[in-house]
């Protein structure tokens, strides 16, 4: 008898308080633990994909924000802020339904934001620093925190510890 069966027998198994089956085992195959195994299982497998998501969205930040600048302009006037709020927006929600604490990934992602400008201004010759685009940024990144938590509101994703 493995451990498992004896606190299974202890709190209501085969012979235990509540009678065949007891609480929590599944004897007719209808539901019980195993459909909370299920809920956990999937629950896992959805923060890998968050995760997952999340640094492929951090890899497409890292694209636009230190690539060499291609040639021709702008789609659209002020398509390059566009560009800034959504490549903080994505990392900042994805980051937060998987659960990560919302000061550390608001406080990375608001350091980034400035820390890039300085580094486009100061190290990269095809780019220049804006404080417009640190705006942008960091408006990403408000947007992100909102659509994170209407989207938990609606029961998407993980929840952000609390005290985060």
């Amino acid at each position: 008898m493995t451990a498992r069966d004896e606190a299974v027998g202890a709190t209501g198994g085969p012979g235990g308080p509540g009678g065949p089956g007891g609480p929590g085992v599944d004897t007719e195959g209808g539901g019980g633990t195993a459909p909370a195994l299920a809920v956990a299982q999937s629950g896992r497998l959805g923060r890998v994909v968050l995760l997952v998501l999340l640094a492929l969205a951090v890899l497409v930040q890292l694209v636009v924000l230190y690539a060499p600048s291609g040639p021709g302009g702008p789609l659209f006037p002020h398509a390059d802020k566009v560009a800034h709020v959504l490549v903080f927006l994505a990392p900042t929600a994805l980051a937060l339904l998987a659960g990560l604490r919302s000061a550390v990934v608001v406080a990375v992602l608001a350091g980034h934001a400035v820390l890039s400008e300085v580094v486009q201004a100061a190290v990269l010759p095809t780019r220049a620093g804006d404080p417009a685009d640190v705006l942008a940024d960091l408006v990403g990144v408000a947007l992100g925190v909102l659509v994170a938590h209407l989207l938990r509101r609606w029961g998407v994703g993980g929840s952000v510890p609390v005290g985060s």
